[in-house]
C-alpha cells in the first residue's frame, strides 16, 4: 500500500435502504489500483453528500432523511480524519438541518469571522449556515436558515422550492444556489459580517430545466449549471464584482438520437478547466464537453456508458487522471483513465462494489495539516 505521504484516500457516500454503511473509506496508491477497504461507517442514514476539509481534518456529512412521525429531519455530522489511514471517527454533536432531505454539504473558510458549514435541504426548500468550532473544527447549531419561496413549471417535481446545492466563487464572494424547484439560480452575498448569507440576486433558467449542480471555472470568468429536468448544461458569464451571471449557451447532456427516460445528475471540471463531464441517470453514462480556453463554450466530445444504472455522482481525482462514477442503482463504483489531450474516458477494468453509492470524494494523506 502507499506510504502515508502519498496515499490517496477515497471516501464514499451512500444510501442506506439496503445495507447499514453509509460511508464506505478505501485507500489507494495515485493510481486507483486494487483500492483497500478500511471503513465502513455505519449509525447515519443516507449519507448522499460529503465534504471534505483537509485543512481542518475532518469530513462532513448530510443525513438526507425526512422527517416522520415526531421523529427530526435533516442532519449534519461531523467525523475526525486520521492522518495515516484516513478513518473516520465522528466528532459530535451532530446539528439538525433544520429541513428535509439535506443533499449538498460545502466548507466556508473564507472571511475573519471563522469557518462554517453550508448546506442545502431538498425538500426542506431551504439553505442553512452552520458555524464550526476554531479550536476542533465541530459543529454549532445552525446560525442561519433562509427559507425559498415559489415553484415553477414541472407540477411533480417543481411544486415547491428546492435547493440542490450550494457553491461559492472562487474569491467567496458570494454563494450559489440552483433551485430545481423555482427554475433559478440564487445568489447570496457571503458575508459572516453581516450574519452570513446575504441575499443578493436571481438568475432564471429556463422554464422546467431544474438547476441543480452548478461549478465555477478555475480561471476563467464562467461557470456552468446542470439542468436535471430539460437534460441540459447551460453555460454562463460571470461578473465576480457584482456577483451576476449572463447565460451565453445551453447544449444537451444527451444524444440526439436517444429515445428513453433521463435525469441528469452531477457536474465536474477537470482539475485544468480543459473539460467538463456531467452525468445521465436512464442514459446511464457521462457526458464529456471541451471547454473553449477564451470564452468557456462548450464543444460536445461524447458519452461514456458508466457500466452501471443510475449514476448520480462522480468524482475526480485531485490530480485530474482518473474519474469514479457512482452507480447508485447496480451498487457498483466504475473507474475511468481520463485523456488529458482530449478529454475522453476509458475504463480501467476496475470496478468496486458498494451499496448504492451516491458521493465520491477524494483527499491525499500529505494535504492534511
Amino acid at each position: 500500500m502507499p506510504s502515508k505521504d502519498n496515499a490517496l484516500i477515497m471516501y464514499v457516500g451512500c444510501y442506506t435502504n439496503k445495507k447499514e454503511a453509509a460511508i464506505s473509506v478505501f485507500r489507494c496508491d495515485p493510481s486507483l489500483d486494487k483500492p483497500e477497504l478500511v471503513q465502513q461507517v455505519t449509525g447515519i442514514r443516507n449519507a448522499s453528500f460529503l465534504a471534505v476539509d483537509a485543512e481542518g481534518g475532518k469530513l462532513y456529512a448530510v443525513s438526507e432523511v425526512h422527517e416522520t412521525d415526531g421523529q427530526p429531519g435533516g442532519a449534519v455530522a461531523c467525523y475526525r480524519i486520521d492522518p495515516e489511514s484516513g478513518k473516520l471517527t465522528e466528532h459530535g454533536p451532530r446539528q439538525l438541518t433544520h429541513g428535509n432531505d439535506p443533499c449538498y454539504v460545502i466548507v466556508n473558510r473564507h472571511g475573519a469571522h471563522g469557518a462554517c458549514l453550508l448546506v442545502a435541504n431538498y425538500s426542506g426548500g431551504s439553505v442553512a449556515r452552520f458555524p464550526l468550532r476554531n479550536e476542533d473544527g465541530g459543529l454549532e447549531p445552525a446560525s442561519q436558515i433562509i427559507a425559498h419561496k415559489g415553484a415553477s413549471l414541472a407540477t411533480d417535481r417543481q411544486e415547491a422550492p428546492h435547493p440542490h446545492s450550494i457553491v461559492l466563487d472562487p474569491s467567496g464572494s458570494y454563494a450559489v444556489v440552483p433551485d430545481l424547484g423555482r427554475d433559478k439560480l440564487v445568489v447570496y452575498l457571503n458575508a459572516p459580517e453581516q450574519g452570513g448569507l446575504v441575499p443578493h440576486g436571481e438568475t432564471e433558467t429556463d422554464a422546467g430545466a431544474g438547476p441543480r449542480h452548478f461549478v465555477f471555472h478555475p480561471d476563467q470568468p464562467r461557470a456552468y449549471v446542470i439542468n436535471e429536468l430539460n437534460g441540459t448544461i447551460t453555460a454562463y458569464d460571470y461578473d465576480a464584482g457584482q456577483g451576476s451571471l449572463s447565460p451565453v449557451q445551453t447544449v444537451p447532456v444527451l444524444p440526439a438520437d436517444f429515445q428513453g427516460s433521463n435525469t441528469c445528475a452531477d457536474l465536474h471540471l477537470s482539475p485544468d478547466g480543459k473539460f467538463l463531464y456531467g452525468s445521465n441517470r436512464g442514459h446511464d453514462s457521462i457526458a464529456v464537453f471541451a471547454v473553449e480556453p477564451t470564452y468557456g463554450r462548450l464543444t460536445p466530445i461524447g458519452h461514456v456508458p458508466t457500466r452501471g444504472r443510475t449514476p448520480r455522482n462522480f468524482g475526480i481525482t485531485p490530480d485530474g487522471n482518473f474519474l469514479v462514477a457512482a452507480n447508485q442503482e447496480s451498487d457498483n463504483l466504475v473507474t475511468f483513465r481520463i485523456d488529458r489531450t482530449n478529454g475522453m474516458l476509458e475504463w480501467t477494468g476496475q470496478e468496486i462494489a458498494v451499496s448504492e453509492p451516491v458521493c465520491v470524494a477524494f483527499m491525499t494523506t500529505n494535504s492534511l495539516k
